[in-house]
């Protein structure tokens, strides 16, 4: 079920829900119940997702959101479909340094910074205004060969923050801009997405993407990555001998190190 969105009229937006089938299927039913919401009994349910994209010239269409859907409808707009979905959002972004041949060594270490933002508000509380919150921070010095620390930030993210109440018994959705292709396994718990851990039961995956700030999932997305751009510009001037001697801990091949900083909610409309 799809239909145009009307975000960018420069560029046109197609906003869907697609689901797949489990198994080989010769017929799909749609079904509508009273309240006009779209069923079709023979897709797997934890495949159907709602998803906003673009097209592009000789390109695959770029995804600018993905998330969990209940049904095949489009009516509600991506925050109410959110809210049927979560009781809070938090976002996750990863930077690592890099230039034109890969990720960059320092004494033997990539350095990667992971932001992690919130709006600690229940959905069903936002207003005109929403409060992104900074939550924490990390510096990551990695000294394995097999480098992705895009899952190593989200475990960062669900397990360091114990003492933040609503990560431990709502329904939350973690926003972030990579795997996407996996993450329908992920969210189904028949994959791990990090080493050998399952999300939590009460969290799921939300893609956005972080180029486009049109969505308020995009802007915590554009935020994380901000601060993160902040904070690699801070370790190449403090040098990779100072970062070595702050006080670390050990994820896997990683040393993390939290920072502590101070900043302004980023409030968007």
């Amino acid at each position: 079920m799809a239909k145009k969105h009307k975000g960018a009229p420069e560029i046109p937006r197609d906003d869907y829900v697609y689901g797949h089938a489990s198994k080989k299927t010769s017929q799909l039913t749609i079904t509508v119940d009273p309240s006009g919401r779209i069923f079709i009994p023979e897709l797997d349910p934890s495949s159907i997702r709602r998803q906003i994209t673009h097209a592009r010239k000789n390109k695959d269409d770029k995804v600018l959101y993905s998330a969990p859907a209940d049904d095949f409808g489009v009516s509600l707009n991506p925050i109410e479909h959110l809210k049927t979905k979560f009781d809070f959002m938090l976002a996750v972004d990863t930077n690592t340094i890099r230039d034109a041949n890969g990720p960059v060594r320092f004494n033997g270490y990539t350095a990667s910074a992971c932001t992690v933002v919130v709006i600690s508000e229940p959905l069903q509380e936002w207003g005109t205004e929403i409060q992104i919150k900074p939550l924490a921070s990390y510096l990551i010095l990695d000294s394995g060969d097999d480098i992705k620390t895009e899952p190593l930030g989200w475990h960062l993210a669900l397990t360091r923050h114990t003492d933040t109440p609503f990560l431990q018994s709502k329904r939350v959705g973690m926003v972030v801009d990579s795997e996407l292709g996996k993450h329908i396994d992920i969210n189904a718990r028949r994959l791990p997405y990090y080493a050998d851990h399952l999300l939590p039961n009460n969290t799921a995956l939300v893609y956005a993407s972080s180029d486009k700030a049109e969505m308020f999932a995009n802007k915590m997305l554009k935020y994380c990555d901000n601060l993160a751009g902040q904070l690699l510009e801070r370790f190449e001037k403090i040098g990779i001998g100072a970062a070595l001697k702050a006080s670390t801990f050990q994820l896997g091949s990683a040393r993390c190190f939290a920072i502590c900083h101070v900043r302004k909610p980023l409030v968007k409309t």
